[in-house]
């Protein structure tokens, strides 16, 4: 509604992950820490290799985990969430902020946060090693603040990249574009994501024998255009289903 009022009559909703096939990174690891969820997807080319979500990883439970320390620390009832936002905002470029008289420092948040931001970065490091990117990129509100680049930094061995426009660019990028290829890969994307869902499932049935033809069968996909690929896992699951059910 909020767009219609605003002139657009033309209104499209995509995914995070959608808008991030547009945003034209290049091979990247990108971790977008959101406000529902902390997210890994590992781009190439304008097409997705793998993705994650942690869903317990987020800027809410970030603003929980603060106001619920914001009402200890001053012994108040905090109705909501919107002032430890407010001066989590403030301190991810501020040492320190002043609330009622009293001076809270950012190392107080990053004390809080340090676990949650340590697991994610356990997280990214695994998706690191399997696939090799040319660069890691963080975005979302949290990576604004200053410990999260550097616990990166030292899990991962070098200084990534922070954009935090870099879905909504991705996502203006999407509304102007007629590029079918690249809307074709983002319907690719999915199957890919539904398919391996199904393989996850088939796989904890598997015996040994089937699980080695499984290994030789996704081995064969290796080099073939997207549709092969997809007709492969497709016929895969068809074959070994069956005995399972």
């Amino acid at each position: 509604k909020l767009a219609e009022r605003s002139g657009f009559d033309d209104i499209n909703i995509i995914n995070s992950y959608e808008a991030l096939i547009y945003a034209d990174t290049g091979n990247s690891l990108i971790c977008d820490f959101g406000a529902s969820k902390f997210s890994m997807s590992v781009i190439d080319d304008n097409e997705i290799l793998d993705e994650e979500i942690i869903p317990d990883l987020s800027g809410n439970l970030v603003d929980k985990i603060f106001t619920e320390w914001l009402c200890t620390r001053f012994n108040i009832n905090l109705s909501d969430n919107t002032k430890a936002e407010h001066i989590k905002i403030s301190l991810s470029s501020n040492e320190s902020f002043m609330w009622r008289g009293v001076e809270i420092l950012r190392a107080d948040l990053e004390r809080l946060i340090y676990f949650q931001v340590k697991r994610a970065s356990h997280s990214a490091k695994k998706f690191y090693r399997i696939y090799r990117p040319a660069k890691i990129i963080l975005t979302g509100g949290m990576s604004n603040i200053p410990l999260v680049s550097k616990i990166f930094s030292e899990e991962l061995g070098f200084t990534p990249e922070i954009n935090n426009d870099l879905i909504a660019k991705g996502a203006a990028v999407a509304a102007s574009s007629d590029d079918d290829k690249i809307k074709s890969k983002i319907d690719t994307a999915q199957k890919f994501k539904e398919l391996r869902g199904q393989i996850l499932i088939i796989e904890e049935l598997l015996t040994r024998s089937q699980k080695d033809k499984l290994y030789l069968l996704v081995k064969q996909a290796e080099g073939i255009n997207d549709s092969g690929i997809i007709e492969i896992m497709q016929n895969l699951i068809s074959e070994i289903k069956s005995p399972c059910d």
